[in-house]
């Protein structure tokens, strides 16, 4: 008998890696988010394609944005901004977000969690607390305490998963930076926030990722990338409160050279 050749697959590792992470669903994304970060482990190339990870996955279907708004704010966009792009700027493994301009003329970013998000989490989860009921079997495993480790997970999904949360967090990082003229931070609209949506001041910049963007813009990058780092230092051991989840997706430069954190 013979075997049908079988169709070369022209994506490079990291491509095949980012796609079968988003297959398996929003905690493994996530761990692909990290792994991003780790050029020491998997090198400039896999960096790249799973930092797509981190904001250009593919958007679920606007219409379910508006069902969202339908159902935490009892109108729809039309009623309750001046203007609603319908396609998502970016999208992640939690969220995606809509460019919108209040009825005040504010130009806002609102934030969606991605339908049955919640849901997604409660397997994933469940999946690891079996597996990490396996590996308990092992006397050698004793000292990882994994189902410490999953209740800390599983609290910071809680956390995750709920925008007024998040709003409070970024306002909270707000009035610690208020004196620090080289960190923007957005502000949460209250009357547009819910469990669900997220909305938010709008910043412009060019992403942390996009090196020839930042080259283009004339931004020094040794300059740019050492003041992030100063500022994230700054915040952890001057504040006590910093940003957890710094990557490329949440940084950007703005045009003044200020650090804009998402």
């Amino acid at each position: 008998l013979l075997t049908p050749k079988r169709k070369f697959d022209e994506r490079r590792p990291g491509q095949r890696l980012g796609d079968a992470l988003v297959e398996l669903g929003p905690s493994y994304i996530k761990a692909g988010q990290v792994l991003a970060t780790r050029l020491d482990l998997i090198g400039e190339q896999g960096s790249e394609d799973l930092s797509n990870l981190q904001d250009k996955l593919a958007g679920f279907d606007p219409a379910l944005a508006e069902r969202q708004l339908l159902a935490d704010f009892g109108k729809g966009s039309a009623a309750l901004f001046a203007s609603f792009d319908r396609e998502p700027v970016s999208a992640a493994s939690v969220a995606q977000v809509h460019f919108a301009v209040t009825h005040e003329g504010e130009e806002v970013a609102v934030k969606f969690l991605r339908p049955d998000i919640r849901k997604a989490f409660e397997r994933d989860l469940r999946l690891f607390r079996w597996l990490a009921w396996l590996t308990g079997l092992l006397p050698s495993t004793k000292s990882l305490n994994a189902q410490g480790l999953l209740d800390v997970y599983q609290a910071q999904i809680q956390t995750e998963t709920d925008l007024r949360l998040e709003a409070a967090a970024m306002e909270t990082f707000h009035d610690y930076n208020a004196e620090e003229g080289r960190v923007v931070v957005p502000r949460a609209n209250w009357d547009l926030t819910s469990k669900s949506v997220l909305t938010m001041t709008r910043l412009s910049g060019v992403s942390m990722n996009d090196r020839d963007g930042l080259l283009a813009a004339g931004h020094d990058l040794e300059q740019v990338f050492g003041q992030a780092a100063e500022l994230l230092f700054l915040s952890i051991f001057r504040d006590g409160y910093f940003h957890g989840d710094q990557h490329g997706g949440n940084l950007s430069i703005t045009g003044q050279g200020q650090v804009a954190l998402v």
